[in-house]
């Protein structure tokens, strides 16, 4: 018996399985089977329902967003027309090439080929930006980093994963990567209070494994560490709301993101709307694992708007709906921008 399958007779064992899970089923963070995240969105909507709780043990609150209801969106035939914060036009072309939309190696994140071209791509962008990049080789695979250093020696980490599940990953997490290249961009030049740290964690898909690699690697810094700003997929909106997740699981030591985020979205004013749910099921959770703070932004994912081709061949550009893309990207760079810059 191999070790693949070895694994799989212990998810037998112990969850119950009727059928053997193969190597690709990514089962134990697969966001479509979390059905506290579902739970939770449920009750975040009808907060006098609030019963249950959530990953992390503790009750789930019935009082964010304020009332237990999202703010209305706005009417976009009132809004006035207005310019992007951040360089639309690079985020839209840096997704066409880590997706593969030009070359075939990067149309697949999940295998060894296309994620050394990934790395060469992010090196030569953060580089750009007056980045200094760096790579952690953890054993089976290798993250990315690239820093600025601020003044206060406080550390805030930006992340997103560059692999995929055999695909061209542009939602999942193509969307998250790039983002954090234009937050790059929109720091560039600029006085940094605390220090900026953008890290691609590879083998996401295969159980976080990358983010657990180098969140206990961060051991000796861990009291400077601010927090970890984790960027998931965020190019879906079918119901053209605008609605978004921006998830903390009611941490008390990650809602100062959470305030921000929102304050970042009140200002930006583009029709976007913070919706809840609760999630362990990606890498900011390997953060909350060794105690440090961290949040998870995505598409309306578990309030019934995900993309359907999650984990699929179909994860490509022509599936995306840029125009929400690039308000979440903007609303995430600002984000950053809020808490790092002077």
């Amino acid at each position: 018996m191999n070790l693949s399958q070895l694994r799989s007779l212990l998810l037998v064992i112990f969850f119950g399985t009727s059928t053997l899970a193969v190597a690709h089923d990514h089962r134990d963070h697969l966001w479509s089977g979390d059905s506290h995240a579902y739970k939770s969105f449920r009750d975040a909507a009808a907060p006098s329902a609030v019963n249950g709780k959530g990953l992390t043990g503790k009750k789930l609150g019935s009082t964010w967003p304020s009332g237990g209801q999202p703010a209305p969106t706005p009417s976009p035939t009132t809004r006035a027309p207005r310019t992007s914060t951040i360089d639309s036009k690079y985020l839209d072309d840096s997704l066409v090439i880590l997706s593969g939309e030009k070359d075939v190696v990067l149309a697949n994140r999940g295998k060894q080929a296309g994620k050394l071209a990934a790395r060469k791509f992010l090196r030569e962008e953060f580089e750009s930006f007056g980045y200094t990049v760096t790579e952690q080789a953890y054993g089976s695979g290798t993250n990315l980093i690239a820093e600025r250093t601020g003044k206060s020696g406080k550390v805030l980490v930006v992340s997103a994963h560059y692999d995929s599940v055999n695909n061209a990953g542009a939602d999942d997490d193509g969307t998250g990567v790039v983002t954090m290249l234009a937050t790059a961009k929109l720091l560039d030049k600029k006085a940094l209070k605390h220090t900026v740290r953008f890290v691609a964690f590879d083998e996401e898909e295969l159980g976080l494994i990358g983010s657990k690699a180098y969140a206990k690697s961060l051991k000796g810094e861990k009291a400077n560490i601010l927090g970890d700003v984790q960027m998931e997929m965020m190019g879906y909106n079918a119901k053209k709301d605008g609605k978004f997740h921006v998830i903390s699981c009611d941490r008390a030591d990650s809602q100062f993101m959470v305030d921000a985020f929102e304050a970042v979205v009140k200002k930006l004013d583009t029709g976007l709307v913070i919706t809840r749910a609760c999630t362990d099921r990606s890498d900011h959770a390997s953060f909350w694992n060794e105690d440090m703070p961290a949040i998870v932004m995505s598409e309306n994912f578990f309030g019934g708007d995900a993309n359907p081709c999650y984990h699929k061949k179909c994860d490509k550009m022509d599936r995306m709906h840029m125009d929400y893309f690039e308000r979440v990207a903007e609303a995430s760079a600002n984000l950053v921008a809020s808490i790092v810059l002077e």
